[in-house]
């Protein structure tokens, strides 16, 4: 799906176009107005005066893929069958860890390593990047400090580093920075597991 072409955005609460296909098995009996209804599943939201064009107001973090994620159609006398939802295009497979240092004294400046593990949706190449945006209160420096390794699915294996990872923080400090790749070669591939550390305070 092009972006640019469907307005699509499936970043978390953000509004997003629905683009359905459909075919009427036969035309209304009864001329005038009809009422198409689109029933979604739970987490996402419509906008209140959203005509022709349909657009999603809101829509969830993840996507569960099970069988509830479904969507139904129903137009005149004619209803559709269960249409079976689309995977968000979201990070899977998300585990957070960190490293705590302890400091001297209250007036000590220290930084604490965070890992984080997970496995793109689409792939990340040197024209994308991933943004992190930590909770309330973490600062994180504008030149952080960040390495991420491919990680093996053989124990015999080690994991392997991703060239070229670049961390840009904000100025002052806050809790976003923005992660690029400055390799050509270098790619965080789609279904592929990653670990990425970085400091924060």
């Amino acid at each position: 799906v092009d972006y640019a072409l469907s307005g699509r955005d499936d970043h978390p609460s953000m509004h997003s176009n629905l683009i359905l296909a459909f075919e009427l098995r036969s035309e209304p009996a009864i001329s005038g107005h009809h009422f198409m209804e689109v029933l979604a599943p739970d987490g996402f939201y419509f906008r209140t005066t959203c005509r022709v064009k349909i657009q999603l107001a809101n829509q969830p973090a993840a996507s569960s893929n099970s069988h509830e994620e479904e969507w139904r159609l129903a137009y005149g006398t004619e209803a559709s069958q269960a249409i079976t939802g689309y995977p968000l295009w979201a990070m899977q497979d998300l585990t957070l860890s960190m490293l705590l240092t302890n400091r001297l004294n209250e007036a000590a400046v220290v930084e604490n390593i965070v890992e984080l593990v997970f496995t793109p949706t689409n792939t990340v190449t040197v024209t994308g990047m991933v943004l992190l945006v930590g909770p309330s209160g973490y600062k994180i420096r504008i030149d952080c400090d960040v390495e991420i390794f491919q990680l093996s699915s053989d124990i015999t294996v080690a994991d392997a580093v991703v060239p070229g990872a670049l961390c840009t923080g904000e100025q002052p400090p806050t809790n976003r920075a923005r992660i690029r790749l400055q390799s050509e070669t270098a790619v965080l591939a789609s279904g592929v597991r990653y670990r990425m550390s970085l400091k924060v305070r």
